[in-house]
This record gives C-alpha cells, sequence and structure tokens, in this order.
C-alpha cells in the first residue's frame, strides 16, 4: 500500500501523521510512505529524530504560509510569492502523485497540505483530512467538501462546517507513553510522593515560558515543594536550570517527554493541537498559556474550549506575574482529580483506531483493491 501524508510548520501537523502511519503499517502489507516536507520546516528533523519508520521516502516543496492581513501593503510583496511557489509546487506535486499513484492522502493541515490535496482532487485520489485544532485552518476549510473523511479533535469545530457529511469526531492520534511513574521518578531522580510538573514550550520551545519558569524556580528555591522536568528548546538553558536548580530536570527537546508528561501531575504549557491531545488522553490537569501569535489565535481557541468546562486552567500571557503563577501551580494541583473528571468528557477513546477503520471503509466502497497483512481486517 502506498500512503502519502502532507502537513507541517509544527510538530502538531507531524505527530498525528506518523501515529497515524504506524497504526497503518501494522495493518498492510508492503507499507510504502511518502511525506511531503519543508526543507526549512521542522518535519525532517522529528521524523528522522524520533520515528522509527522503515519505508519512509521525503519530497520537498519550497511552501511558505501567507501572511495576515493577506492585502495590507506590508503583506503584498511576501504573499505574492508565496503564490507564486504555491503555483510552483502545485505542478511539481501533480508530478510526483501522477508517478508514485497512492492508494490514498492524509493531510493534518497547514500550508504544506494545500497542494498536495489539490492535485489529489485534481488527480482523483481518496485524501483525508484531520483538523487537529478548535478551529479548522483555512487550507483545511477550502479542501475539506472534496476530502473522502474529515475528522476532528473537537465537536466545537463542527460550528465552521455548513457540510457535516463525511465528518467525524475521532480526538488526536497520541504518542503512547512506555514508562509509568516510578520508572519516570528512577530515571529523573524524583521523590516519587512528591508532585511532578512538566513545562513545556511546544516544539520550537518558548523563551517566554522558560523566563516565567525561572522567577518560579527562584522562589521555590527553598521550599522544594515541587519537581519540575522543564523542555526548553534550548540547549544553554537547560543546561542553566540543571546546574541551578536541584528540583528540575531541564532538557533542550526529550523524545521521551510524553512518558514524563502522561506521569505528571500538572503540565504547564502552550495550547497547540497536539499538547491539548495529550492533556485530553491522560487527563493530566495543566495550565494553558496560549502563543499568542498563532495563526487565526487557534492556540487560544484550544485553550478557551478547555477553560469553559473548567477541564484546564488558561492564563493569558500578557497578564501572568510569578505570584499568581505560583498561586495558579498550587489551585490546580489541589484540584487535580476534578479537572481528570472534566477532561473525560472530551475523551476519545483509540482516535487512529476509528480514523483507519473510516479510511478502509472508504476506500472499499471506491473499490480499492487492499492488501492485509493478516487473513483477519483488524483494526
Amino acid at each position: 500500500m502506498k500512503i502519502v501524508f502532507a502537513g507541517g510548520g509544527t510538530a502538531g501537523h507531524v505527530f498525528p501523521a506518523i501515529v497515524l502511519c504506524e497504526k497503518l503499517s501494522t495493518i498492510f502489507e508492503d507499507v510504502e510512505i511518502h511525506y511531503f516536507v519543508n526543507p526549512k520546516g521542522l518535519e525532517i528533523d522529528i521524523l528522522k529524530k524520533y520515528f522509527n519508520l522503515g519505508n519512509l521516502m521525503t519530497h520537498t516543496l519550497k511552501l511558505r504560509g501567507l501572511n495576515r492581513p493577506f492585502l495590507s501593503l506590508k503583506n503584498l510583496l511576501p504573499n505574492i510569492s508565496s503564490i507564486s511557489l504555491f503555483s510552483y509546487s502545485s505542478i511539481k506535486t501533480l508530478s510526483i502523485l501522477g508517478r508514485i499513484k497512492p492508494d490514498l492522502v492524509f493531510l493534518t493541515g497547514g500550508y504544506m497540505s494545500a497542494p498536495v490535496g489539490f492535485a489529489s482532487h485534481l488527480l482523483r485520489i481518496p485524501f483525508f483530512i484531520h483538523e487537529g485544532n478548535a478551529r479548522m485552518g483555512m487550507t483545511n476549510l477550502m479542501l475539506h467538501k472534496h476530502a473522502s473523511a474529515v475528522f476532528l479533535s473537537f465537536e466545537e469545530t463542527l460550528k465552521q462546517l455548513k457540510s457535516r457529511s463525511n465528518v467525524h469526531i475521532t480526538g488526536m492520534p497520541v504518542r503512547r507513553a512506555r514508562m509509568n511513574r516510578g520508572e519516570i521518578s528512577k530515571e529523573l531522580r524524583f521523590d516519587p510522593e512528591k508532585p511532578i510538573v512538566s513545562v513545556l514550550g511546544g516544539s520550537r520551545g518558548s523563551s517566554r515560558i522558560n523566563s516565567m519558569m525561572m522567577d518560579v524556580y527562584e522562589r521555590l528555591k527553598n521550599s522544594k515543594r515541587y519537581q519540575f522536568v522543564h523542555s526548553t528548546g534550548d540547549e544553554k538553558i537547560a543546561s542553566f536550570l540543571n546546574e541551578n536548580y536541584s528540583f528540575v530536570r531541564a532538557f533542550p527537546f526529550s523524545e521521551r517527554l510524553i512518558d514524563f508528561m502522561a506521569n505528571s501531575d500538572l503540565v504547564i504549557s502552550r495550547a497547540g493541537a497536539v499538547t491539548i491531545g495529550e492533556i485530553i488522553n491522560y487527563r493530566i490537569p495543566a495550565i494553558l498559556i496560549p502563543w499568542e501569535k498563532s495563526a487565526e489565535n487557534h492556540q487560544l481557541l484550544n485553550a478557551q474550549v478547555l477553560a469553559r468546562e473548567n477541564a484546564a486552567v488558561l492564563m493569558r500571557e500578557g497578564e501572568i506575574t510569578t505570584e499568581k503563577l505560583l498561586e495558579k501551580i498550587e489551585e490546580t494541583l489541589n484540584r487535580g482529580e476534578e479537572i481528570k473528571e472534566r477532561l473525560s468528557k472530551f475523551y476519545v477513546e483509540d482516535p487512529a483506531g476509528k480514523m483507519v477503520k473510516i479510511m478502509i471503509e472508504r476506500l472499499e466502497d471506491l473499490g480499492k483493491h487492499l492488501k492485509y497483512a493478516g487473513r483477519e481486517r483488524a483494526v
């Protein structure tokens, strides 16, 4: 089976595709995976560093997202250049897809999905879309009417869609945690009886969260009530934190981050789609600090979906002080069991399995001959 994936710019577009890809690789024989990437994006690094996919081939497209507002004098020329790159990439994608002849295409949004989605539609290749954010992005919004099926992480997203045929609430496919609390405490040399707090700045790190947390660590230096695992996105900051605060374990980025996070009592993080999906899946109390410059303010909208149900604490970056953050850390830890219960409202069991089941049904409806790895079709 030949499968094409596209979507990029952040880990939020890459991780769901990879989780789904791993699932498909266990079901079908001779899986051949093609991934469209931006040569300057994070996709290649993530694919090489953290995933072991045997038959993976990458295809590069030089693309840039459109700047907003689209028609302002400042953005006009860059956006014209972006449209030219899109036109060239669409022609290139048509040629590549015509040569590969994939059985299906899976898109996770972002500007990388646009030429691949349009080319798939023109070539009548079945394609599927996953929208991880509460608000559907521009690319997915343009393509969703032509998709064989659309998968959503949030019921909230339905409000944007006039047509809801072939739209399914499946949740976010997330990485599987492989370590338990005892193993994590032993590896990090933590006291298993004390609260563990994971601090995440997103796949690109966050200098603002790093700065805020340094002030918090300084205030907690003598009390040592909590233990922190901190993904800094910056090697120098990680070294500084490890040298100066005995209750902090800092990493620029770690492939075991999902293990640390899943075994935490609290997460302090941005509100990207994958992070929200992991918080829901593992029911982790969270303080969400949305990145104010995210496209269409989607991080704020993601955080608001949980905050409205008291399933997470939302803090706006410009309003945070060290005192307020310390108060929210203690308050959220004290409300841990209540928050876990409220997160259950958003939980969907086995998102990747649900998606694969629907994709197989659509492909069989189209008369595709699918070669399964086993005798039985089990999803």
